[in-house]
């Protein structure tokens, strides 16, 4: 994005600023749009939504990891077992009602982003994260 805004300035004969002002000012431009990304994404889930969702970070008594780590690892073996584990797995996400939300307006390959992050990322960092309003 740097280079990006470096070629257009200089091609329209804008006087450049500095190094660091442009990487700060390309810096506060993703914030606001992730911030604003993450506002839209707040609003989709109704209360009820927000409130199942936020039980899956909590880690059960004398459990060692939460329902959302549960969920998120898939069956590694080819067996019976393990294709009645995926099945109670999508019977879970599917009462979450997440399908019914509309994602219409969000870019997809944002959206894939933060799913990529939300796989990776521990329940520990995911529950720390500010709340959006």
């Amino acid at each position: 994005m740097f280079d990006f805004s470096t070629a257009w300035l200089i091609q329209h004969k804008v006087l450049l600023p500095g190094v660091s002002t442009l990487s700060r000012l390309i810096s506060e431009i993703r914030k606001r749009a992730n911030s604003r990304l993450f506002i839209r994404l707040a609003a989709l889930p109704n209360e009820e939504k927000k409130t199942k969702l936020k039980e899956l970070l909590t880690i059960p008594e004398g459990m060692s990891t939460s329902k959302f780590d549960f969920l998120r690892r898939c069956p590694v073996t080819i067996s019976g077992t393990s294709f009645n584990n995926a099945v109670s797995r999508y019977i879970e996400f599917k009462d979450f009602g997440i399908q019914s939300l509309n994602f219409k307006n969000i870019p997809i390959i944002r959206l894939n982003n933060i799913a990529r992050n939300a796989g990776i990322a521990s329940v520990y960092s995911i529950s720390r994260m500010p709340e959006v309003f």
